[in-house]
């Protein structure tokens, strides 16, 4: 990897790693400000993986496209530079709407975010950067001395750096499920019977965001004597949001530069079925030929004991989505 500057007409700024990363985005940052009043043209390198993929962006271009680009990553930079100074955490939402007009879309801003963290070889969180809360989470536990009950109902998956996890009992399971519909109606059971147990209930609300499988992950590594159960549609949909937890790696920036786990490895099916009598749903066009490509994925994977749902979907030409009574009363 090139040194953090070559002196040459071109400043060449190479954003390398450095702990603490801000060393690294201080310096690259005040090179940058240099450079532009100075007038010397600026040619930054980042690395989508060490020695591997170089993304460059040059300033200034004759390219209206290519100045942009530039600037949203100097924008990017600094504005991480300044919650780092501030000790002070932000998620990537946020960082989009500190300047909608430039960075025009989120996903610009996630990609120039996961490719900086790439190149500094460092963990989001490591740069004070969380992911927006999405998933949601109901039982008795602790979570870095905030302690969440029942009481409370359903609450978002904190934003925190690391998790510390605790229980004063430990529960008889962890159960994910799909969607947060289902778990509003256990709740809502739960309250009228204490049916429940003591029991985690967890739904990333759909596919799961980094945060609720980051999570998730602190659970069944910490306690691994823990059951896990999940309940999703008897669809294509939801054996791909079963997926997600139990054999798809994490994106490794979220728990750390060289991460590569999966959130619930032991992950065990349990609903909904495509058995007895019951309403269903006709598969359409896209469902047969989704089906069908994952089923050519998992035939080489370890998940020919999960496929027998979404084969026989394929079979009948019918789904069918999770109903209350399919989880834990059926």
């Amino acid at each position: 990897m090139e040194d953090f500057i070559v002196s040459c007409p071109m400043r060449i700024i190479t954003l390398a790693p450095a702990y603490p990363p801000l060393d690294s985005i201080s310096k690259c940052v005040q090179m940058i400000e240099h450079g532009i009043k100075s007038g010397t043209p600026i040619q930054l390198h980042l690395y989508s993986s060490p020695n591997k993929h170089k993304t460059i962006v040059n300033f200034p271009t004759v390219s209206y496209a290519g100045n942009r680009s530039f600037l949203i990553y100097f924008k990017i930079l600094k504005l991480i530079h300044c919650q780092l100074l501030a000790n002070e955490l932000i998620s990537k939402r946020q960082l989009y709407y500190l300047d909608v007009a430039l960075f025009e879309k989120q996903g610009k801003v996630d990609k120039c975010v996961d490719i900086i963290a790439s190149s500094l070889n460092a963990a989001l969180v490591d740069l004070n950067i969380i992911p927006s809360q999405k998933g949601l989470v109901y039982g008795n536990l602790d979570v870095n001395g905030y302690t969440i009950t029942k009481d409370n109902g359903s609450v978002l998956i904190p934003s925190i750096r690391h998790f510390k996890i605790s229980f004063e009992t430990m529960p008889d399971r962890i159960v994910i499920l799909e969607k947060d519909a289902i778990l509003s109606g256990l709740i809502s059971k739960d309250r009228e019977s204490q049916c429940l147990g003591n029991i985690i209930l967890i739904t990333g609300r759909g596919f799961p965001d980094r945060l609720t499988k980051s999570f998730i992950y602190q659970l069944t590594a910490h306690f691994p004597q823990i059951p896990v159960h999940g309940y999703f549609d008897a669809d294509i949909h939801g054996f791909m949001i079963f997926q997600e937890y139990s054999s798809k790696p994490i994106e490794k920036n979220s728990i750390g530069p060289t991460a590569a786990v999966v959130a619930a490895p032991n992950l065990k099916l349990k609903g909904a079925k495509l058995l007895g009598d019951t309403d269903f749903l006709m598969i359409n066009e896209r469902d047969i030929i989704l089906t069908i490509s994952q089923l050519k994925i998992a035939s080489v994977s370890n998940l020919t004991g999960n496929l027998r749902e979404i084969q026989r979907s394929l079979f009948l030409n019918v789904k069918r989505e999770l109903q209350l009574s399919d989880v834990l009363f059926g």
